[in-house]
């Protein structure tokens, strides 16, 4: 990217200039992604840079320079540690004691914690510590106490301690016992008649289960995301894990008890890094999966077809949300990752779909929402900023055509999941970057839900229909729920 590099300020911020040597001893100038960047407090004037290759995502480099950025030289020594996804998880640390002790942490490839005692001339593999405790994948923080004694590591599995980091046999101490730090996905489902049976997919994490207790337990996948439950057999459970591994447990996604079910999805489909996958609320043998194009199963996942050509603009464009009308599931509505929905009235072999989506911003849609009572009446949701105030919720009462921004006074935020409440179908609940806000006049006054909830993203909401509770799954800080039942 042009500008790409380090930059220093000798005046508190007040002005900037280039910091990446010249000649041999410089930089590189070409396909630099994202750079981890580190001082060494106890020597000022080194400073460690990773730098991603912006192309691939490998690991472009491994930078030192002693001297304040007037030259720079490649550590050779170290391996690819953040290699593929040194754009998502890059991180260095030196001790602030210490500038020859140096942590860098990335992804599993190659290991995903490294060690070096010496400055960087050899690195030692830490992911694993003497006490055989394994640190989880996927770095992104490292931070020494003030003195140095202790180094705590933070990544998708939460946090991570020692207090030997200046030493080669080191122990690891693992302190998530009483946090909630799970990173959720979009596509949470709970049991119809039953609230302690419920399933979402997180970061790095899986499908993971909740049971009636504080504590989920793993069920599945590395990276999962819509897990929707057979609602007239809660036994069984689906779940759209990354690219394009479905997968099925007949069990109570009981650990071991999943399979894939894939046969007809192609692998070489453009999709989403976990693709929305819905089960039809009518057929519940019936399940629904986006790529570009949607494909359809009607024997509850032993076979897929497609049932529609490209629903996209083309390019990178891909297949975001799929709504299925409650009251008539033969009307189903997709989002893409550019704004468009395309809808049919005539789900399955033969279908016929046609572009509704004028008037919609040119942005992701997260979700799309089939009122439970009409099948012309549907809501899309938006992330992204488009341009100009809300623009983050619209709604259709004639199938498309035409659609009402609904956004109003809803903060200019990402909407990313929407529930319509089963009960009053003016009463709507949105979940954004910055919280959960409910409308009970259709969208022209939005309030704050937020009541013990965290200051964070909030990507799944499903609404527990016997009791009114509305569940809210974070990006960060695990599951909440709360009584909606004084709230229309």
């Amino acid at each position: 990217m042009e500008g790409s590099g380090v930059y220093v300020s000798t005046n508190a911020g007040a002005t900037w200039s280039k910091d990446n040597g010249s000649g041999s001893s410089a930089l590189p100038s070409s396909s630099v992604g994202r750079i981890a960047l580190a001082i060494a407090p106890s020597s000022p004037t080194t400073l460690w840079a990773g730098i991603a290759n912006s192309s691939s995502g490998n690991l472009l480099g491994l930078y030192k320079t002693t001297n304040g950025g007037s030259s720079w030289t490649q550590n050779t020594a170290i391996v690819d540690y953040c290699t593929p996804q040194c754009w998502y998880d890059n991180v260095i640390a030196v001790d602030p004691g210490n500038a020859s002790v140096v942590y860098v942490g990335g992804s599993a490839d190659n290991g995903t914690l490294f060690q070096s005692l010496n400055g960087g001339t050899s690195w030692n593999n830490v992911s694993s510590g003497n006490n055989l405790i394994e640190l989880h994948c996927d770095h992104h923080a490292l931070a020494f106490s003030a003195t140095g004694g202790t180094l705590f590591v933070g990544n998708d599995g939460g946090v991570w301690s020692t207090t030997t980091p200046a030493s080669a046999a080191l122990n690891w101490t693992n302190l998530n016992a009483s946090l909630a730090v799970t990173e959720f996905y979009p596509g949470m489902s709970i049991a119809p008649n039953d609230p302690n049976l419920a399933y979402a997919g997180t970061q790095d994490n899986g499908v993971q289960q909740y049971a009636g207790t504080v504590d989920w337990n793993y069920s599945w996948c590395g990276d999962a995301g819509y897990t929707p439950m057979d609602y007239t057999v809660t036994s069984t459970v689906y779940a759209s894990c990354v690219e394009y591994d479905v997968e099925k447990s007949t069990e109570s996604g009981l650990l071991g008890t999943w399979y894939s079910i894939d046969s007809g999805i192609s692998s070489s489909d453009r999709r989403q890094f976990i693709p929305p996958l819905i089960i039809d609320p009518v057929s519940h043998l019936t399940l629904y999966y986006g790529t570009y194009r949607i494909y359809q199963t009607t024997n509850a996942g032993t076979s897929w077809a497609t049932i529609s050509s490209d629903l996209t603009g083309g390019g990178s464009d891909t297949i975001t949300a799929i709504g299925v009308a409650p009251n008539n599931n033969k009307v189903i509505y997709v989002g893409t990752s550019t704004g468009t929905v395309q809808m049919t009235s005539n789900a399955g072999s033969g279908a016929t779909w046609k572009s509704v989506n004028t008037g919609l911003p040119n942005q992701s849609i997260t979700q799309v929402v089939v009122s439970p009572t009409s099948s012309s009446t549907v809501y899309a949701t938006f992330s992204g900023f488009p341009s100009g105030t809300g623009q983050h919720i619209y709604q259709s009462t004639n199938s498309g055509p035409t659609w009402t921004d609904v956004s109003k006074d809803l903060p200019d935020t990402p909407v990313n999941d929407f529930v319509i409440d089963p009960t009053y179908q003016d009463t709507l609940y949105a979940a954004t970057d910055i919280g959960v806000f409910y409308t009970t006049n259709s969208g022209s006054t939005w309030t704050t839900l937020v009541s013990g909830l965290p200051n964070v993203v909030v990507l799944a909401l499903k609404m527990y229909a016997p009791t009114r509770t509305l569940w809210a799954a974070t990006h960060g800080r695990s599951v909440w729920s709360i009584s909606v039942s004084s709230v229309d």
